[in-house]
């Protein structure tokens, strides 16, 4: 079950320092209360709403994974992101159009 992991996630981030960038529970003094509900801002948390694509009914799925299968989805997931970022990246790069048509095929998949 996923619950060893959440309850030491220290020593985890010591050993995946690149798996959820830059690590905070909570927001810091320049966010505000608020915070910002993506990116690294939350961390772990912020990776499971973004793998269950923001529906928090998904979530207990994600944290009911073994630990290794969790880091191995994490790995998985992270790694898509970064590749579909860079296919917009190349695409922006080309102009108006070819951005807009990449965009709209990666909704679609």
């Amino acid at each position: 079950m996923c619950a060893f992991f959440f309850s030491s996630l220290d020593t985890v981030l010591r050993h995946y320092p690149n798996l959820f960038g830059e690590e905070r529970s909570q927001p810091s003094e320049d966010e505000g209360e608020g915070g910002e509900a993506g990116g690294n801002s939350w961390g772990w948390l912020a990776m499971i709403d973004r793998m269950a694509g923001g529906d928090r009914s998904k979530w207990g799925y994600f944290l009911n994974m073994q630990l290794i299968e969790w880091l191995n989805t994490v790995a998985f997931c992270t790694d898509k992101w970064r590749q579909r970022d860079e296919r917009l990246g190349r695409s922006a790069k080309q102009g108006a159009q070819v951005f807009t048509a990449a965009a709209l095929s990666e909704l679609l998949k």
